[in-house]
């Protein structure tokens, strides 16, 4: 909400932010976008009766929910986006100790995601059931991770160079059916991408002014 509530005033008075306030953005909008995604699957694994999932998911949001108090001194309302940058800059150690998390909280995620997509009853309970199709995904406004779900490879991240996501390497994953299963399935693939984002955010942050 901060970010794009700054974009639409930035655009506005055509104001270009500092390079580094950008990928800082980047940074922050993966970081919410994990939080995000995870409390869907502890969400679904607590609907689905699957307590070792949804527990593991809700530590792994717990670990970035403290990386993010670290950066913003908050949680869930961080207040850090203004307009023109950022409130403050992101020490290196901060980043560097980021980085050197990336491999280990893929390894974490991927093994939530060998519990519920591996099973069997998991499968048979969520495949084709909700489905929705694109042409309906579209008609109805839907967007997001349950759009691409339905076999749309809409993201606004590869629009207009989108902050200075052009800048980066990454896909954007979308499913076919369109189903609960796949929409389990678009948001695990989603946030590996987001770990390959964030380490390229910070291997390529320029120094300068927030």
């Amino acid at each position: 909400g901060e970010l794009v509530f700054c974009q639409a005033l930035e655009e506005l008075l055509q104001l270009e932010i500092p390079k580094r306030a950008k990928y800082i953005r980047m940074l922050m909008s993966e970081l919410f976008r994990m939080i995000n995604h995870l409390e869907y699957i502890s969400n679904i694994s607590s609907i689905l009766d699957y307590d070792i999932a949804r527990n593991l998911a809700l530590l792994e949001k717990e670990k970035i929910l403290r990386t993010t108090e670290i950066i913003t001194g908050a949680r869930v309302i961080p207040n850090y986006m203004r307009i023109g940058g950022v409130r403050a800059d992101i020490g290196s150690d901060l980043l560097k100790k980021l980085k050197r998390q990336l491999p280990l909280m893929y390894k974490k995620i991927k093994r939530i995601e060998n519990i519920l997509i591996r099973d069997f009853v998991l499968v048979e309970r969520t495949t084709n059931i909700g489905t929705i199709t694109k042409q309906l995904a579209v008609e109805f406004g839907i967007s997001g991770p349950n759009l691409r779900a339905s076999g749309s490879r809409h993201d606004r991240r590869k629009e207009n160079d989108h902050i200075s996501y052009g800048d980066l390497h990454f896909t954007v994953p979308y499913g076919r059916k369109g189903d609960c299963l796949e929409r389990i399935s678009i948001r695990f693939a989603e946030i590996y991408q987001s770990l390959k984002i964030i380490g390229q955010v910070v291997s390529k942050i320029p120094m300068g002014p927030v």
